[in-house]
């Protein structure tokens, strides 16, 4: 039965020079395969990732700057959605699978981790700059941790010689 039927592979951009449109689809938010709710919430949903995701893209002006493809696919590697997922805090039944798909003990060890490993990449950074790298804290950062951020900023700018605010 399955030989007669005609399967064709497409790209998306080949079904919609194939295919004509008819009904317009709106979707007004991000949605995803993950978890009960299906949005971003996997990647996004806590202080932790919200503060993992700013201090990386903290970065990103002086990566680009370099001009050093090494560094930048080293920031690019930094951006993988894993290490997001990793540091979700969810419960229940969402918080089982994201147990299950963990090489961490929990949310906050990855946490812990990545910001060290961030932390390593901002003194490479620096060691390749000409000028000191100057770290910033984002616009908006997450209501319950802003003095624990703070905190944290001076604490590893002062271990490594950069400038901070």
């Amino acid at each position: 039965m399955f030989c007669a039927i005609q399967n064709i592979l497409m790209t998306p951009a080949e079904v919609s020079q194939r295919l004509q449109p008819v009904a317009s689809l709106d979707v007004p938010y991000f949605m995803s395969w993950a978890d009960v709710d299906r949005d971003l919430t996997a990647w996004c949903g806590n202080d932790l990732q919200e503060d993992a995701l700013h201090a990386v893209y903290a970065m990103e002006q002086d990566v680009r700057a370099l001009s050093d493809p090494g560094m930048l696919a080293t920031w690019r590697s930094f951006l993988t959605s894993d290490h997001f997922y990793y540091m979700c805090t969810k419960y229940s039944a969402d918080g089982d699978v994201h147990k299950y798909f963990n090489p961490y003990h929990g949310p906050y060890e990855a946490y812990i981790n990545y910001q060290n490993i961030i932390c390593d990449f901002a003194v490479e950074l620096t060691k390749n700059k000409k000028q000191p790298l100057s770290l910033t804290l984002p616009q908006e950062t997450p209501k319950v941790m802003p003095n624990f951020i703070e905190k944290l900023c001076n604490l590893f700018c002062g271990w490594f010689g950069v400038k901070y605010g």
